[in-house]
């Protein structure tokens, strides 16, 4: 069978490897428009069209990191090399296409700069119009199926604002945004509060003068935002550089980034394909289906779920369908249940525009019925899991989320590891210090002073309080943790209680957090431990950089003893730099002591 692929995306890619593997049984090509595959994650200084008059398809801005970490965006079958963090750089994410279509050897298949213009079925085949741009040569081919990738964030939405056009100043979608620096000392009004919205933000944070996020959310208390970020409701008027929202109150601003994504589009679709898009696609056997004709089928457009994972089980499930290993229901049966979900969702308030959106319950139930369609393993629940976790995590803290380190132990069971701070908080953490550096920074418990002010305090006692967007944490969650090339065993760890990664060049390798005899302890960790009568660590902390205090006497008398540490400030505290720690000995504890002011070490 002869299968056109409309897109050299992450999913283009993803059916490529599988439609076109050896002994596959399948043949056939994939269009890309770029000049280079990777899709969305193709980062382009440009905006708006690209050199041949087409619109430019990435929606990428410099320096934008993933929301989710990678255990949730990776291929079932490919891992990322020789990469620890989670959440990564966009440049890390296409370099993983880039090794995968190496892997796979998939370019020989692919058509750089072809634009596919029309798809059309003939009987029971299709015929797929693409231009190559280089040449202006248009060619027309005939395939048995077809697989469109094109993606979801491809024409931007806009809010219906009275005085829209009234405007004065510069407006942008998300889409043309692409470095904070084109926005120094402007006011700027961003409409939208999800991950986008949010995420610009925190980059404009440095550079503008006032930063603005009007929303439609009911409810903001899940979302921490830095001080600096105004907050307002919905926009209901423009005027020249004057906005007015629905509380009654007025901003002037100079720009305007519209953060309210995006609709499905898929002009080359001729109405003979069967399918509607109208915020949404339909008919849609499991969301990716054409029921009218179930030769074609459109990979990733669910979105909040597993995105690599999704489009893998899409495509060997299409696959099995074409070769006819699995039969589909007859099309009454499958626009029922189209139409059943539909209701559904309606029923439960979701917009139109949200109709192929899943969630937390949703995922379980969608996996669960894809693996079934294709007769396939089912998903790792580990996956969902790590997913539904960061998801929450973006939205609970969204200046620290990215610190997390995810580690899969099997199907079921992960870790969840902080171990530095995020892009964002250091993004952030710099600015404050900057606007604060000759008097004490303090928000919520973050309190920095500069390494003179430090040195000066009469009273080394009294130290600066570092708090959780500085330190490196580990959310303590059972079985063994790998941290870089240290090993840390929890046998038991309490909720509540937030514990960190130590590193000490030459003392301590490997450690166990509960009450043990001191030669227990030795023989794990190869501490040197003269004078030690015992050893109870109830927490361990690493900073960066940190001043050690210790309040112990010189001989051992069994009391209990504190461990103070202070950040030497700055930018230089961010987690930035190697740790020097000492090994604990004697009754020495340290705590991390949790207040609703303030995080602080004893």
């Amino acid at each position: 069978l002869k299968v056109a692929i409309i897109g050299a995306g992450p999913a283009g890619l993803c059916a490529a490897r599988h439609l076109f593997a050896p002994g596959s049984g399948f043949t056939g090509c994939l269009y890309e428009q770029a000049g280079d595959l990777g899709g969305t994650w193709l980062y382009s200084d440009a905006t708006g069209k690209d050199r041949f008059g087409l619109p430019i398809h990435s929606t990428l801005y410099y320096d934008l990191w993933t929301n989710l970490p990678k255990e949730t965006m990776t291929y079932p079958d490919f891992e990322y090399v020789e990469e620890e963090r989670s959440y990564l750089p966009a440049s890390r994410v296409l370099q993983y296409l880039v090794d995968y279509a190496d892997n796979y050897n998939l370019h020989q298949y692919i058509k750089l700069h072809h634009h596919v213009s029309r798809v059309a079925p003939v009987g029971n085949s299709w015929s797929v119009t693409a231009l190559e741009l280089s040449t202006k040569v248009e060619h027309v081919n005939m395939f048995d199926a077809v697989v469109v990738c094109s993606g979801q964030n491809i024409i931007p939405v806009y809010p219906q604002v009275d005085g829209l056009a009234r405007f004065s100043g510069r407006q942008l979608h998300s889409k043309e945004f692409r470095k904070a620096s084109a926005f120094e000392g402007k006011r700027v009004l961003i409409i939208g509060l999800g991950p986008s919205g949010i995420d610009i933000s925190f980059c404009l944070l440095p550079v503008a003068k006032q930063i603005i996020i009007s929303h439609n959310k009911p409810n903001v208390q899940g979302f921490l935002l830095p001080s600096e970020v105004k907050i307002k409701p919905l926009v209901t008027m423009m005027q020249d550089k004057t906005v007015s929202f629905s509380d009654g109150t007025e901003e002037e601003v100079d720009v305007i980034i519209y953060c309210t994504g995006y609709t499905y589009h898929y002009p080359f679709l001729t109405p003979e394909c069967g399918l509607i898009v109208d915020q949404y696609v339909t008919p849609l056997y499991r969301h990716f289906i054409n029921i009218e004709h179930p030769t074609m089928c459109l990979l990733g457009i669910p979105r909040k779920c597993p995105y690599q994972y999704m489009v893998d089980y899409q495509v060997r499930a299409f696959m099995k369908i074409l070769r006819g290993d699995v039969p589909l229901p007859s099309k009454e049966t499958m626009l029922t249940e189209m139409e059943d979900d539909r209701d559904r969702r309606a029923e439960e308030g979701q917009r139109k525009k949200d109709y192929h959106t899943m969630n937390s319950v949703r995922n379980e139930e969608f996996f669960k019925q894809l693996a079934k369609l294709g007769d396939l393993k089912p998903i790792p629940p580990v996956i969902l899991k790590i997913f539904n976790e960061a998801f929450m995590a973006a939205i609970r803290d969204f200046l620290n989320f990215r610190k997390a380190v995810y580690k899969i132990l099997d199907d079921e069971n992960y870790t969840k590891i902080s171990t530095r701070t995020s892009n964002a908080g250091v993004k952030y953490a710099e600015r404050q210090f900057e606007v604060n550096q000759e008097t004490e920074l303090s928000r919520k418990g973050l309190q920095l002073k500069s390494m003179e002010d430090f040195n000066n305090e009469k009273n080394k006692n009294d130290l600066p309080v570092v708090d959780n967007e500085i330190q490196s944490v580990i959310q303590g969650v059972g079985e063994e943790v790998e941290v870089n090339l240290e090993k840390i065993q929890f046998e038991e760890v309490i909720s509540e209680t937030k514990i960190t990664d130590i590193k000490d060049e030459a003392a301590l390798l490997e450690t166990t957090f509960t009450k043990t005899s001191k030669e227990d302890l030795v023989n794990e960790t190869m501490i040197e431990t003269e004078n030690c009568s015992s050893i109870k660590v109830e927490a361990v902390v690493e900073v960066a950089r940190p001043i050690m205090n210790y309040n112990s006497k010189e001989e051992d008398n069994g009391n209990n003893e504190s461990l103070k540490i202070a950040v030497n400030g700055g930018r230089l505290s961010l987690g930035l730099q190697e740790s020097i720690t000492k090994p604990i000995c004697g009754d020495e504890i340290v705590k991390i002591i949790q207040t609703e002011e303030e995080s602080t070490f004893r």
